[in-house]
This record gives C-alpha cells, sequence and structure tokens, in this order.
C-alpha cells in the first residue's frame, strides 16, 4: 500500500450558542449518495371489512409541486421525533432515501431521514407560473365544508347502475340519518351543514374495471391505482364542477374495488387551484353504508383510527384491532340493526378527535394539572346541555404527546347505539402510527365494549406510575361527577435520558424523590423491557435492558417513571458499522505483504492468546515476543461501509511498548474506483509505552460516504526493539453513543453549506438551533450578525 498526505484548508463556521434549555434533535439526513425530495407529506388509510381478518393499512404519499406523487416507505420511529403522520399530515418535509428496485418509475421511496421543509413562500414562482403550494396544517374544521360525490361506472360495465342519483344526494342530505344530518350533530354545530353539496354522475369511465384495478406490486392480489381512479373520474366529472368550491371529494364506484374502502387527503391541481382534497374511494359494497361513508370521511378529515390497548398482530384478537371500539365511528361504532335505506349508521366519535377537530370549546376542557386534585361535571358527548366540561385531559408524565382523555357517553342521537352508559376513558399517544387513543380496557380481555371499559359510580381508575387517579362519583341524566387526582412527587430523573448502541444493551436510571413518594415505574416501548426497580418509594432506581434495533435508522422509547417521561435514543443497524472481539478467528483481517527497494517480507501480525483485553484473543504484531528491527508492517481490517451514515467513530483497546523512535499508528485505506486500495490519512498515532489496556477512540466522519479498510502500522528503526502492540475489541460506530456517559447530543447544526461540502461562493448560510439566546457566525475570525 502506499501513501498519500492532502492538506485540506476549509472555510469555518462557528456557531457558539447560549442556551436555555434541551431540545429533541431532528433526524439527521442521510449522505448526499441518497436522493431527496421535498414535497407535500399526507396519509390515504385503507379500510377491509373485519370480517376478511385484515388490518388496516396506511399509505403515506409526498407530492412534489411539480405534482408528482410518490408513496413513502417509512418507518414509524423516524416520524415520531417529529410528532408522528397526524402530526405531519399536510406539512412541507424533505426526506432521504433510496427508490425501490426499478427507480423512480416504482413510485416508492425508501426514507432514510425526513424533516419539515422551509415554506415555500421563499420559492420563486413555479415554471408554468403558478404559485407553490401554501403550507396547512390540522386547524380546527368549522363551518360549511361542501362535498361533491362522483358516481363513476367503469368502461365495461356501464349497464349497471346500483342506485339513482337521489338515492345519494338522500345519503349526503340533511335529514337523518344523512351526513350532513351526522356531522352537524357530531361536531355539535361547529359543521353546521354541508350546504353546496351535490351528487354528479353517473359518468362512464374510459376504462375497464381492469386498468383501475389490478395486481400492482406482484403478489397475486388486485389492488386499486387511487390516481387513476380520482384522475378519470374528476376529469369525467370536469364540465359540471368547479372543484375549488368543494373541500371534499367522494368517489363512489359502480362495482368492488381491492375489498378496501379509503379516505385521505390529496394535493392535485384542480380547476385553477392547487391545493389539500379530503377525498373518498368508496366501493360499491361500502356505498351502502352511512357509517362506512362516515368513517371514511373522517380520515379525509385528519383522523386515524381509535381501538383497544393492544397490538395489531396480538394472536388472540387478530379480527379486533382496528375496528373493535363500539364508542367510535372512526373504529367499529355503528347501529346494531341497519337503516332500511342507508345501512348501519355510525355514532359519534370520541372526545379526542373532537378536541383535534377543534370542535370542544377550551373552556368545556378540564386540564388537569399536576399535584391537584378536582371534581367536575362531565356533560354528555353527544347533544350535549350547556353546562358542564365535555371533555378531561391528564397529562402523562411531562409528555405533550402522551395524556388521558375521560369523557361520558349517554344514550343521545347518534349515540342510542353505545354499548351502554358510562364515562370511558382513552390513552393517547398522538405519535403513534394508527390507533392513537386506545380505550382503557381494565379486565384487558380484548373486548372494550364490555363492563371492564365502563367506569360507572363507585369505580375508581388508578395508574400508580403516573400519580392519576379518576374517580366516578355520581351520575345525573345527561352527566357524570367525576373527581381527577393527579399528584407528581418524583423531582427528577438522572440521566434526563439514556443513549444507547444499536445493539442489545441495558442501562439504568435513579429516582430523585422526597421520602414517602411511592412510584412505579413501565414500559411505553416493546423493545425496552424493565428488568429492575419497577416500583418504590422515596429515592430509588430503574434498570432496563433494550433489544437490538432491526432498522438502519436511530429509533426513541420512553420508559414513564413516577409520573416522568425518560426518554432512550438508540442508534440504528448502521450505528454499529463494525464489532470484531477477535474471538472468531481471523476474519477478513489480514497481515499485508511489506516491500521496499530491497525486496518483500511478511508481516508479523497475528492473533495471540498471551494476553487480551477480554475472551482470550487479541491481535499483536510480535506473537513471538519483541518485535524485529527496521520494519514496516501492516494489519488490515475488513471492509467498512461507511456509505450511509453521517458520523463514524473507531474505537478500540490496546497496550503497547515502543522503543525509542518507533512508533504505532493508525491509517485509512480508501476504496478506489477501480476498486483498489489507497492508504490515504494518518487518524492515530502512539509512541512510549503504555502498559495497561486503554481505549482509544477516533474521529472517521471525514471518511463518511466511503468504503475503508482500518491499517494498524508498526514502524520501526534499525536501533531498539521491544515489546510491541497488542489490540483487542475493535468497533466502528456511526454516532458517539461508545462512552459510559455520551455527551449531549448537538443543539446546533449548520446545512448550507453541508459539512465537508464543497460549495463556493455562498450566498446563504443556514441551519438550526434549539432554544438559543444568541447566534454567532464567525468567518475566518471575524464574526457576522445573524438573523434568526
Amino acid at each position: 500500500m502506499s501513501r498519500s498526505h492532502h492538506l485540506t484548508v476549509s472555510l469555518k463556521i462557528l456557531l457558539v450558542l447560549f442556551l436555555l434549555g434541551v431540545c429533541a434533535v431532528p433526524a439527521s439526513l442521510a449522505t448526499a449518495q441518497d436522493n431527496t425530495l421535498t414535497g407535500w407529506f399526507t396519509f390515504i388509510v385503507a379500510d377491509y371489512p373485519s370480517e376478511d381478518g385484515l388490518a388496516s393499512e396506511t399509505t403515506y404519499i409526498l407530492t412534489e409541486d411539480s405534482g408528482a406523487r410518490h408513496e413513502l416507505l417509512i418507518d414509524i420511529d423516524l416520524m415520531r421525533p417529529l410528532g408522528g403522520p397526524v402530526a405531519l399530515n399536510r406539512k412541507r418535509v424533505t426526506v432521504e432515501g433510496e427508490w425501490e428496485e426499478g427507480g423512480a418509475a416504482t413510485e416508492k421511496f425508501r426514507v432514510r431521514a425526513i424533516e419539515l421543509a422551509v415554506s415555500p413562500a421563499v420559492l420563486a414562482l413555479s415554471p408554468d407560473g403558478t404559485a407553490p403550494l401554501q403550507t396547512t396544517s390540522q386547524a380546527a374544521v368549522t363551518g360549511s365544508q361542501a362535498w361533491v360525490t362522483i358516481l363513476c361506472r367503469f368502461g365495461d360495465s356501464t349497464d349497471v347502475t346500483p342506485h339513482p342519483v337521489s338515492w345519494y344526494e338522500g345519503m349526503m342530505g340533511s335529514a337523518y340519518p344523512g351526513l350532513e344530518h351526522y356531522w352537524r350533530e357530531v361536531s355539535d354545530g361547529n359543521l353546521p351543514d354541508l350546504a353546496g353539496s351535490v351528487v354528479v354522475g353517473w359518468y362512464n369511465l374510459p376504462r375497464s374495471r381492469s386498468y383501475y384495478v389490478y395486481d400492482k406490486d406482484g403478489d397475486g392480489e388486485e389492488d386499486s391505482d387511487l390516481e387513476k381512479l380520482l384522475e378519470d373520474c374528476t376529469v369525467a366529472a370536469d364540465t359540471n364542477v368547479f372543484f375549488p368550491d368543494f373541500y371534499g371529494i367522494n368517489l363512489v364506484f359502480n362495482q368492488n374495488l381491492d375489498g378496501a374502502n379509503r379516505g385521505g387527503l390529496n394535493f392535485r391541481a384542480l380547476d385553477g387551484k392547487r391545493g389539500v382534497w379530503g377525498v373518498t374511494w368508496l366501493e360499491q359494497a361500502g356505498a351502502e353504508s352511512q357509517s362506512v361513508w362516515a368513517h371514511e370521511m373522517g380520515h379525509a378529515l385528519g383522523l386515524l383510527h381509535s381501538s383497544g390497548p393492544y397490538g395489531q398482530n396480538d394472536p388472540l384478537f387478530t379480527r379486533r384491532t382496528t375496528y373493535d371500539s363500539e364508542w367510535d365511528v372512526m373504529s367499529g361504532g355503528q347501529s346494531l340493526a341497519p337503516h332500511r335505506r342507508y345501512g348501519h349508521v355510525g355514532v359519534h366519535t370520541i372526545a379526542y378527535h373532537k378536541d383535534f377537530l377543534g370542535w370542544i370549546p377550551p373552556a368545556r376542557k378540564y386540564v388537569a394539572a399536576p399535584n391537584t386534585t378536582r371534581t367536575i361535571t362531565l356533560e354528555r358527548l353527544a347533544k350535549p346541555g350547556p353546562d358542564g366540561y365535555l371533555m378531561a385531559q391528564i397529562p402523562i408524565g411531562d409528555s405533550s404527546t402522551d395524556f388521558y382523555t375521560v369523557e361520558t357517553r349517554r344514550f343521545a342521537g347518534y349515540d342510542e347505539e353505545i354499548p351502554d352508559e358510562a364515562v370511558v376513558i382513552h390513552k393517547v399517544d398522538t405519535t403513534r402510527e394508527d390507533r392513537l387513543a386506545q380505550v382503557v380496557d381494565i379486565d384487558n380481555n380484548g373486548d372494550t365494549n364490555d363492563a371492564g371499559a365502563m367506569w360507572t359510580p363507585g369505580e375508581t381508575f388508578t395508574d400508580l406510575a403516573n400519580g392519576i387517579e379518576v374517580s366516578v362519583d355520581a351520575e345525573w341524566s345527561t352527566s357524570y361527577r367525576v373527581t381527577i387526582a393527579y399528584t407528581v412527587c418524583t423531582e427528577a430523573l438522572s440521566p434526563a435520558r439514556g443513549l444507547v448502541r444499536g445493539s442489545a444493551g441495558s442501562g439504568s436510571v435513579r429516582i430523585v424523590a422526597p421520602s414517602g413518594c411511592r412510584w412505579a415505574a413501565g414500559s411505553n416501548s416493546s423493545w425496552i423491557t424493565i428488568t429492575a426497580g419497577s416500583s418504590g418509594s422515596g429515592e430509588g432506581q430503574v434498570h432496563y435492558r433494550v433489544a437490538a434495533n432491526p432498522s438502519l435508522n436511530a429509533r426513541i422509547g420512553t420508559l414513564l417513571i413516577g409520573g416522568r417521561t425518560f426518554t432512550v435514543v438508540q442508534a440504528g443497524i448502521n450505528g454499529n458499522l463494525f464489532e470484531d472481539d477477535m474471538e472468531s478467528g481471523t476474519g477478513d483481517w489480514w497481515a499485508d505483504e511489506t516491500c521496499d527497494s530491497d525486496g518483500c517480507w511478511s508481516s508479523p501480525w497475528d492473533q495471540t492468546t498471551t494476553v487480551s483485553r477480554s475472551g482470550t484473543h487479541a491481535w499483536t504484531d510480535s506473537p513471538g515476543g519483541n518485535y524485529q528491527n527496521d520494519q514496516n508492517i501492516n494489519l488490515v481490517s475488513p471492509i467498512i461501509d461507511l456509505t450511509r451514515v453521517d458520523s463514524a467513530t473507531l474505537t478500540f483497546w490496546h497496550r503497547y511498548d515502543f522503543a525509542s523512535g518507533d512508533e504505532g499508528g493508525v491509517w485509512i485505506a480508501r476504496q478506489q474506483e477501480d476498486g483498489g486500495w489507497w492508504t490515504e490519512e494518518r487518524v492515530g498515532r502512539f509512541i512510549g509505552m503504555q502498559p495497561n489496556w486503554q481505549r482509544a477512540s477516533l474521529d472517521l466522519s471525514s471518511f463518511v460516504g466511503e468504503r475503508i479498510r482500518l491499517v494498524f502500522n508498526l514502524w520501526s528503526d534499525a536501533t531498539d526493539t521491544a515489546d510491541g502492540w497488542y489490540i483487542d475489541d475493535v468497533a466502528v460506530y456511526s454516532s458517539d453513543f461508545t462512552t459510559s456517559a455520551p455527551p449531549p447530543p448537538p443543539q446546533a447544526r449548520l446545512e448550507n453549506p453541508a459539512p465537508a461540502s464543497f460549495q463556493s461562493g455562498i450566498s446563504v448560510i443556514s441551519g438550526w438551533a434549539c432554544q438559543a439566546q444568541e447566534i454567532v457566525i464567525e468567518l475566518n475570525g471575524r464574526p457576522l450578525p445573524a438573523a434568526y
């Protein structure tokens, strides 16, 4: 191997921050080798009949300003730090990742990183002269929300007309159980009507059903091509409909699709307006039921499902994990007997969903404060009277995304078909992928509609881990009297959060609490298990274990300890780029032959059992004793891939004894385009003697984006000799989660120009900082004012 040394002169930009606190660190975007997309994030939910035993499916869509739409294949752990899918819905985001096999033509993009993007207001007009889409967020859904219902017949079944237009006008109408009547009651008048709603059709589509419903992904099952269905139905209706007049679009078809009805949001250009429409796709079987229409329209308003306290893959309740709660139209809540004309009729949606949509006035929402006890009146959620609260919200620890909701359900209006009259409690996590609100079912028997899910006078719900008690004291004709106690006596957790490597491991956290303060601990994440200290009093300690992270990406989980949230951040698989404890043989390591003008000789590097830091084996340059004089010998590692990470750190344990004038060095060999290797840069140098095992840590971030080998080199002159170098437990990680006390996460990041960028002529310097009082940008030692 040859060596060359390069001197890089770079423009350094220093951000000096005076911080008020700690904030969440956004997911780092991947290397420049990945593709980058920016656009509008939305989701569409597919609902299969519950008797099919199929779970619902959520498809995430990114729509670029050009109108191009791509399905995002994204893990929920990437979305959680940004608030989850519901928080991202209708937001502008930037994603980095790669196209599925087949390239952009597949329209599926596997996301490795996501972050909120700059508002398009700063962008120039698009080439066609229209303004970019403007940002929207989940605001209160109030006032008139007109919908256009488009009736479409497939080109090979134009003689099939399930009902006349008047039938669908009744389904959308203002008389019971029409959907205008339904949503007016469910929103408590916040949606006073669907005035301006129209039904148009029947239109004959230009193609047969097989053009729109076919096996898209090659799995042998039919799939609905939602884009084709929406495009051709809106084109067919365009002469009769001015789409900017409507909030939503119901698409109704004269035959079944792929077995699923769908609802969600769609960004597109219609009649000169580029924006978002709520859209439902209703196959013929689904269009026969009012509750199905209401459910899918709920998705188009931005709602996901609610359900019970168990997982999608629970083998005991496979068929009941999405549509099992009869308390909510966004689950399985509907009439027991179908309406003579419009099928099953939906019940109300739950308090959390109503609050999310802005239908519960702030004055009628009780939010419990820590260390308080208060008795309140909870008025029924359906057709409430003018007095009393409509919901209570109890925080879980110091989380802004985890809480309980408490609501009263009585027989009234569309709630005449609820399971019974009772107080109902939901545990909410707004960062979940689906089923954000889950019924508190105390017997945990999988039935969210029995007595275990109903709280009646004389009963008390207790969450000891979070200091929460909800007692039902009395009932009246339209309400219940409830006492809510919320006590947080733990003072602090130390450390404030845990940072762990991607492999399986363990950690602990100390509870700071006064004597007599009772606390309990529980895990919110399936991959974190409490191994000791699940409850206690006063000062204490909780021990936990984490499973190995199967994902390439870092993930975030939480423990709830005495009413406080402890966050655990675990690196992804790419956090363990390389590990070798030397106990499995030489593997792909090799001792490199060394040559000079006098010839070539073999390197003496070999494994030894004489000394080791762990186990029984280590590498040494002098397996037979003192190394030889006048040598330049290398130990070369297997290939280490740094192409999909944004940082890298080498750690290893070693002890050494070098004679005067001799030295050990760690060099990096880079793989070249022709497949060869070039030893370019030394990252570590060791001289003298270190008789005890010591851990070395070397930064490899300048090699990110490349494939490398480690080269451990001994150079000696022609004089003295010594015992040499012993090396064990070599590892390369993508994050500095390797020390016993990890440093805090970065609280500032430069984004433009990117680190190690070749950019010049920079006109904009941008980045982010957390809760900064002051930002200083320094160019070549000269401070400049910063706008922020």
